[in-house]
């Protein structure tokens, strides 16, 4: 019954929506054998399935695979579809981001998944826990799982991409779909009206001190240089200097991104504004270590809490500040997404991320501590540490959207 309750819901959707979207027969097929899959993992139950056994035993594996290959092959079944459908209603453009945008979508649906498979676990067998989900011993399985997922939709784009190659360069038309639907230079709107480019530009144009022309143009630098100086304060006697390091790695390569792209693509201030107290917000973290952050520890006993939860407050501000940027980013990037479209994928972006930053969190751990296992992440005794900071990156980021939706839907109200 539980496994099944997905299964309606998908193919609800699936027949509600039919009329409206129309996927190509290429997408029926993947989408239609997806299912099969999943119902036979719900008849026998993805921890007893025959195949999964006759498989452990000629391979002389550790457990029944059967649920990697389901979550493997959602990856690649489902990324296909996805993209079929941006290309159609978001105004994303074919190029990097057609491929990027549905592996993101695969990553985040995952890890969404994973978030509601916890949640389901404490309300019918708590302290079971992943035990009860069919985990066979594995305390990584939710991040096996969605790695599973990860590299069938990796399979899936890159096997597109490989075909439209072959194809002289030739967009890649649906088998057996109308290839008219992708030829139009127009972007189609969620009611079907085709919408020009002028107005496409005029979207992509509307955010706030994008070019750092204008009275803000001194910000960038006094916020970079306030930033810096607060690095480097914090960097002298962190309080373990080894756990620095390795916090500090995502500190570096997103500095390093955004001054290499500087040039090409600039955010606006705002945007910088909302980067900067995200990486200060993590620059306390990694002087500190998560688990021993003051402000943690003063939260945990004015609210009488069971544990430091800084970090879970890092999670939701990557969802909650970082959105806008990323919104930005679709809307006026290669990418051309649609404003409307930009909001839910920024979310399912940084949700993709999120998932994504578990799973390097599970390699470190199983590279540096193998012995000490999920214990080494400072998780501080919670078995569903990940599916939480997943969650809170999520919720965070949801929020974000739709006060930014608010906030449009007002605009347009009182315009007219």
């Amino acid at each position: 019954m539980l496994e099944n309750i997905l299964l309606v819901i998908f193919a609800g959707g699936l027949a509600l929506t039919y009329r409206r979207l129309r996927f190509s027969n290429a997408s029926w097929i993947l989408l239609a054998a997806f299912v099969i899959l999943h119902t036979i993992g719900a008849h026998y139950t993805y921890e007893k399935m025959p195949l999964g056994i006759w498989a452990k035993d000629f391979f002389h594996l550790s457990r029944n695979h059967y649920d990697r290959f389901a979550h493997g092959a959602f990856g690649f079944l489902l990324a296909f579809p996805i993209r079929e459908l941006l290309l159609r209603c978001s105004g994303i453009r074919r190029g990097a981001w057609s491929f990027a945008l549905p592996i993101a979508i695969i990553l985040a649906a995952s890890g969404c998944f994973e978030i509601i498979e916890s949640i389901i676990a404490e309300i019918v067998a708590p302290g079971k826990g992943v035990q009860w989900l069919g985990g066979q011993g594995d305390e990584w399985d939710a991040q096996n799982d969605m790695v599973s997922a990860l590299v069938g939709s990796l399979l899936m784009m890159g096997i597109v991409a490989v075909l439209k190659w072959k194809r002289s360069g030739l967009p890649l038309s649906p088998v057996g779909g109308d290839a008219r639907a992708y030829a139009s230079p127009a972007r189609t709107g969620s009611e079907g009206r085709g919408v020009g480019l002028g107005e496409a530009e005029a979207e992509r144009n509307t955010f706030a001190h994008s070019t750092g022309r204008d009275i803000g143009k001194h910000f960038l630098p006094i916020a970079v240089a306030s930033y810096v100086a607060f690095w480097i304060a914090l960097a002298i006697h962190p309080l373990d200097r080894g756990d620095w390091l390795l916090e500090n790695l995502l500190i570096f390569i997103s500095v390093t991104v955004l001054a290499l792209t500087y040039r090409k693509f600039r955010f606006s201030n705002f945007s910088y504004a909302l980067i900067l107290i995200f990486l200060a917000f993590h620059t306390t973290g990694a002087h500190y270590t998560y688990a021993k952050v003051p402000a943690g520890f003063w939260l945990q006993n004015w609210l009488h809490l069971n544990r430091n939860h800084y970090d879970r407050v890092i999670h939701f501000s990557f969802g909650f500040l970082l959105l806008y940027p990323m919104r930005e980013l679709l809307v006026r990037s290669a990418a051309h997404a649609r404003k409307q479209w930009a909001t839910w994928l920024a979310v399912a972006a940084l949700a993709a991320l999120s998932s994504f930053f578990e799973i390097i969190e599970a390699v470190i751990a199983q590279i540096v501590a193998p012995d000490l296992g999920a214990a080494y992440l400072g998780t501080q005794g919670d078995i569903w540490d990940a599916q939480k900071d997943m969650a809170a990156a999520f919720v965070g980021a949801l929020i974000a959207a739709l006060a930014l939706t608010a906030a449009r839907t007002r605009r347009k109200i009182d315009s007219q």
